[in-house]
């Protein structure tokens, strides 16, 4: 998988990691390399939503946020109107991935 960090987020970013007991999770190395993080590195969690996005230390976490803000401000949407986006956009990847379930109570 090659990801660029100018890249759009695609499903073809995705993946799946599991949560150890300790709460630990391992990143596959090909996005440590491409984010230029290691063992030591540290790392921001944002939560977002029912959500949680995971940020390189050394990206500059106000600006991203600035940046955001000012984006959503020029294209007149608010928080809640992307959050509102999530039901449909987690029905995507998950059909996408998993194909549509039949209703069994019909």
């Amino acid at each position: 998988m090659q990801m660029n960090t100018n890249e759009e987020l695609s499903l073809g970013n995705v993946m799946t990691v599991k949560i150890a007991r300790q709460g630990q999770m391992k990143v596959p190395k090909q996005m440590l390399k491409q984010l230029h993080l290691e063992a030591g590195s540290e790392v921001s969690l944002i939560f977002l939503g029912n959500g949680l996005l995971l940020l390189p230390q050394q990206t500059a976490l106000e600006t991203i946020c600035e940046r955001i803000r000012q984006t959503l401000a020029k294209i007149g949407k608010t928080e809640a109107d992307i959050l509102a986006t999530l039901p449909e956009a987690r029905h995507k990847v998950f059909k996408e991935l998993y194909g549509e379930i039949e209703d069994n109570d019909s």
